[in-house]
This record gives C-alpha cells, sequence and structure tokens, in this order.
C-alpha cells in the first residue's frame, strides 16, 4: 500500500506539471497533436485508483496469518500450514494458492536503481472457501533452487500468495516463506507427502480450461495439438496497451525536437513491442506426435515451415516456463531426445495443469505401441 500511493505521488508529480506545460506550449503552435502528452496524467490517475483500492483492501482485511507446520520447508519434501484469515470468507470459487521461486535481481544505484523479478518455478492450487482457516500443500521439486537468506542484489526467495474473488474488493495477501535444502531433503517422501505431491499430478480425467483455446486430436499423421491465435486475449490485450504507450512516447520525442537518439531508441524498442504484439494475436502451431517422432510448425495465421524431431520410446515431452507477464507465466511444450537435445515444440501455454496434460498426451502418443 504504502509503495503504491508513493509510485502514484511521484508520477502525478512529475507528469502532470510537465504535460500541462508541453501541450500548452505545442496548442499555441497550434499543434493539437501533443495532446497525445495527456496519456501520462492519465495513467497518473489510474495509478491513484491502484493505491485507493490497496488501502481499502488494507482496511477491509488487516492481516492475516500464516502458520506453517514445516518450517523451514525443505526442497523435495513438501510445505504445508494455514493462512488464517482476519474475517470469515467464504468465496464461490475458492482461494487461488500459489507458489512461486522467484529469482529477484536489482541493478542500478541511487535513483536509477530498479528490480526486476523472473519465476524460476511455479505451482498453483484451488482451495475451497471454510471457515477462517485456509489449507496449504505444496509438493517440492527435489531440483528445485533453495532460498538464498542474503540480502544482495541477486537473491533467490519463496512467495506464497492467496487471492479471492468476494463482493467489493478482492482478497489478497503475501508471504514469503522459507524452503531450504536441508539433512531432510536427502531423505524419501513420506506417505503423507507422497499424498500432497499425488494431489498434485494431473488426473487420467482431466479436463481442460473451460477458456482454453488449445485443441488436441487424433489425424492420420497421429496426436495433434493446435495452438490457435490470440490464446491468450488478456495478455495480448496488456501488451497491445503498453506498445501504444511506448509509440506515443515515441512520437513525443520527435514531436517536441528531443535529441537523435531518443527517437531511435523508442524506435527500436517499439519495433520490437510491435512484432511481440503481432505474434500474440497471430502467432499458431501445430504439433503432431507419432512413434517415429515429433512435427512442429510455427508461424503467424497459418503454420509453416515443419521441424521434425525422430524420437525414441526413451524420449521425454516436458514443460517449462517460456515467459513471464508480471506474476503470470506461461509455459513452452519441449521435447528432450535420448541424446540430450531440447527443441522447444509450442508455447504461450497459460495453466500449468494443461501444459503438463498437453506433455503427457504428446508423450503418450510417442511411445504408443
Amino acid at each position: 500500500m504504502g509503495f503504491a500511493w508513493a509510485f502514484a505521488i511521484l508520477w502525478n508529480l512529475i507528469s502532470i506539471p510537465s504535460s500541462v506545460l508541453a501541450v500548452r506550449a505545442a496548442l499555441s503552435e497550434g499543434n493539437r497533436a501533443a495532446l497525445i502528452a495527456l496519456l501520462f496524467p492519465a495513467v497518473g490517475i489510474g495509478l491513484l485508483a491502484w493505491a485507493a483500492r490497496a488501502t481499502l483492501r488494507r482496511r477491509r482485511y488487516g492481516t492475516s496469518v500464516l502458520e506453517l507446520e514445516t518450517l523451514p520447508a525443505a526442497i523435495g519434501h513438501a510445505l504445508e500450514g494455514t493462512v488464517r484469515t482476519p474475517a470469515e470468507l467464504r468465496p464461490a470459487e475458492g482461494f487461488r494458492v500459489v507458489l512461486s521461486c522467484i529469482r529477484r535481481v536489482r541493478t542500478g544505484s541511487g535513483r536509477n536503481r530498479s528490480t526486476s523479478e523472473s519465476i524460476l518455478w511455479q505451482e498453483e492450487r484451488r482451495v475451497p472457501a471454510g471457515g477462517l482457516g485456509v489449507p496449504i500443500a505444496f509438493a517440492l521439486p527435489s531440483d528445485a533452487v533453495p532460498a538464498d537468506p542474503g540480502r544482495g542484489d541477486e537473491r533467490t526467495l519463496w512467495r506464497l500468495e492467496l487471492s479471492a474473488e468476494v463482493p467489493g474488493v478482492d482478497y489478497v495477501s503475501r508471504f514469503e516463506v522459507p524452503v531450504f535444502r536441508t539433512a531432510a531433503s536427502a531423505l524419501p517422501r513420506t506417505e503423507a507427502e507422497q499424498a500432497v505431491a499425488a494431489a498434485g499430478a494431473v488426473r487420467s480425467d482431466y479436463r481442460q480450461p473451460p477458456g482454453s483455446r488449445i485443441v488436441a486430436s487424433r489425424t492420420r499423421r497421429g496426436t495433434e495439438v493446435y495452438f490457435p491465435a490470440a490464446r491468450n486475449p488478456g495478455a495480448a490485450a496488456g501488451l497491445t496497451a503498453f506498445t501504444l504507450i511506448w509509440l506515443g512516447a515515441t512520437w513525443a520525442t520527435i514531436a517536441f525536437g528531443a535529441p537523435l537518439l531518443f527517437p531511435i531508441v523508442f524506435g527500436a524498442f517499439g519495433l520490437l513491442l510491435l512484432f511481440l504484439v503481432l505474434d500474440q494475436w497471430l502467432g499458431v502451431a501445430r504439433v503432431t506426435a507419432d512413434q517415429t517422432g515429433v512435427t512442429a510448425a510455427k508461424g503467424w495465421i497459418v503454420p509453416r515451415g515443419e521441424r521434425t524431431v525422430r524420437a525414441a520410446r526413451s524420449a521425454e515431452v516436458k514443460t517449462k516456463i517460456g515467459s513471464q507477464a508480471g506474476r503470470t507465466v506461461y509455459y513452452d511444450l519441449v521435447i528432450v531426445t535420448a541424446a540430450g537435445k531440447r527443441v522447444t515444440l509450442a508455447g504461450g501455454i497459460a495453466d500449468k495443469r494443461e501444459a503438463e496434460w498437453l506433455a503427457a498426451t504428446v508423450l503418450s502418443a510417442i511411445r504408443a505401441s
């Protein structure tokens, strides 16, 4: 909440006076296109709304408490506990619980200091509502990166986040949790921990999310998975909006006679953003698998340039984090041949369970008798 207010106030203190002066000067010269500079105060209003929403959430929900049964949680075992909410919440869709392993990097110094976070691993659960306690249980992979307790410019941390859609302001709480590699990491999982891991595995009766547009089917060529265009419209729309603002800023550097370096740098990055936007809206892929291997084709609107990977029954089909937008990650489908060669087949899968199910579907086609 404090960060939201600080950032919103700083943005508005800078953007409002400078935008008003720029527009006034431009209009005096008859350049009405300079009104595009008003986009920056508009963003400032959105930031103020964000800060106000954070304040309302704080006043309504106060502080939640995480009670851990595993302290610390050991790599290769499980993280279990209960989140105590300050009020009894019964969201219709339950609680969305996300555990993430994050690499945080700080760069620069002083006022130019910035922080970026990349998600190394993430798991999600949907927990039904029930009283003041929300049970938490996650199986931790044996190859996960442990938390780094240091406070340097680079560190790894584990974050647990709960959210729920309720009338008014939605509930959100976040915790940094202790996940380390301990002596217990070398020991096998207990029966209870194996049950936690089994609960997170893809079920044999798995059904794709209702909003998914990815289609898996059987054809004469084998098992086919088709990844249509605009399969993640929310991410595409967000990137499009950001690109339009960026291109507007690029135009402003030209209209107001900024040094040549600024339009060149802004324009080059704007072209990259434009390419990514087109890929989000138009990019398609098709993956076909049978006993001989996997064929993948990618393109815009129509899949082109098929690439075939010959794979024996010992090959593996896995998922990995391919891209990230905020706290949302998108998964790639990857085949690993017996020789250790890794080839990315397709990407942009928003749901981890769906990505794992697709990987299992392609692998089953390869290993079919």
